[in-house]
């Protein structure tokens, strides 16, 4: 493997890493929940059934550290626990709660209305995407033509605007 798409904070031993794009992060649920509980806030998210996502990577926000940074005091959580991003996110679209959505991931389902923002809560995400490869070894000249059309979709991307609207 010559090339990785990583997120994280840019650093990884023995590899070069170029930023693509950054992030944030939201609630999100299904289109019937949101209705179910129309008008709530963000201060309200800790009284609502909460999808979290038990993951290993330092990284990866979850809801304590999610609401801690975007200002909502959240105290001790009760949420369900998953090991997958995909299974939280289909138990979310099942209408069973509550699941943070990582922008860049989830934006075609909110697109397409299997999800939907809940609250203007946004929070950035503490890490970003890199493009990374080997110090060790050299390049082959077709992972540089990739390489290239990479950083290219990543401008392209970058062009459009991430969410920024946070409920304090």
């Amino acid at each position: 493997m010559e090339l990785r798409i990583r997120y994280g904070l840019g650093s990884w031993v023995d590899e070069h890493a170029e930023l693509l794009f950054g992030d944030c992060i939201y609630p999100v649920c299904s289109p019937d929940f949101a209705r179910r509980h129309q008008g709530a806030t963000a201060a309200d998210l800790v009284n609502l059934p909460l999808l979290n996502v038990e993951w290993v990577e330092p990284d990866w926000l979850g809801w304590e550290e999610a609401l801690l940074r975007g200002g909502v005091p959240a105290g001790a959580l009760r949420a369900r626990r998953f090991g997958k991003f995909g299974v939280a996110l289909q138990a979310a679209m099942a209408d069973q709660g509550l699941v943070i959505g990582w922008h860049r991931l989830i934006a075609p389902l909110v697109e397409q209305g299997e999800l939907v923002r809940f609250t203007d809560l946004v929070v950035p995400a503490p890490g970003e995407y890199y493009l990374s490869h080997s110090t060790t070894r050299e390049m082959s000249s077709s992972a540089k033509v990739l390489r290239e059309w990479l950083l290219e979709q990543a401008r392209l991307e970058n062009a459009r605007p991430l969410p920024t609207d946070v409920e304090s």
